[in-house]
């Protein structure tokens, strides 16, 4: 009867490479997702717990920075937002204001629903502020402006050389050309 035997080197070899795999696929997954910082903040806030809260959100605004796509904008004000309400708990007015206006600024259309009348009404007044700026922004007129870029003329088909000039089936020239050959 033949005896088989596992080879040495392939088990010394397997260890280490299951420690790599490991650390490989276990160091870009994140712990805990955008919203359940979120979430963790807010129940934080609820329980008076105010300066871990603001070290959490600090945290995620700093992350979520980094990223820049279009998907976490959302979450980015959501964490402004919320940050901007700790702030006006703690009254801490100018922490207050220039949260809630990088909120407005990161994602215009945040929409959350709010008791605090301040609140709603600071958010009011910015909103209306960002329209009054984007109404103030200067559409330039496409017929009338220097820097305007007009449309290149194309040439005709008569006008191209020769050479670019390809002979269309059934026609005259495409005859000729099958005739001589």
């Amino acid at each position: 009867m033949i005896e088989i035997r596992a080879n040495p080197l392939r088990k010394a070899a397997s260890v280490p490479l299951f420690f790599f795999l490991v650390s490989v696929f276990t160091t870009n997954i994140p712990l805990y997702s955008e919203t359940d910082i979120l979430l963790k903040a807010r129940m934080l806030i609820t329980e008076g717990d105010f300066e871990a809260a603001v070290n959490e959100l600090h945290d995620i605004i700093n992350k979520l920075k980094t990223i820049p796509t279009a998907s976490e904008k959302p979450k980015l004000a959501e964490a402004y937002y919320i940050l901007a309400r700790v702030y006006k708990i703690l009254q801490m007015d100018t922490q207050y204001k220039e949260n809630l206006h990088a909120a407005l600024s990161t994602y215009p259309h945040l929409s959350i629903p709010e008791s605090d009348p301040d609140i709603r009404e600071a958010v009011r007044r910015i909103k209306e502020a960002q329209q009054k700026e984007l109404q103030k922004v200067p559409v330039p007129n496409s017929t009338n402006s220097p820097n305007s870029t007009q449309m290149q003329k194309v040439p005709a088909p008569n006008s191209f050389p020769n050479s670019l000039k390809v002979p269309v089936p059934n026609s005259p020239q495409f005859q000729f050309n099958i005739q001589n050959r």
